[in-house]
């Protein structure tokens, strides 16, 4: 399998956002890349910022488990990534 397409990315983080959103969280950045011969579809996040004076909490598992469930059925449906891969959600 080969690297995906910058237009497929964009459709993944597009999705992710609209997923996060709801959930206070942001992404940062959207990575598909091979380690030890395996494929990863990495998702960073962060909580958004409510206001300049106060810095967003860090992020917990959970809050990297809320994304995972919803974002992993939505890519699931879409397929938009040929072949197996493993999604991770990140901080």
């Amino acid at each position: 399998m080969a690297k995906i397409k910058e237009k497929t990315l964009e459709l993944i983080r597009g999705e992710a956002q609209s997923l996060a959103e709801p959930l206070g969280l942001e992404i940062v950045g959207v990575n598909y890349l091979r380690e030890d011969g395996l494929w990863y579809l990495r998702i960073s996040i962060k909580h958004a910022q409510s206001s300049p004076e106060t810095p967003p909490p860090p992020i917990t598992l959970d809050d990297c488990a809320k994304l995972h469930r919803p974002l992993s059925k939505r890519l699931d449906e879409l397929d938009p990534i040929p072949g197996s891969y493993y999604l991770e959600i990140t901080s």
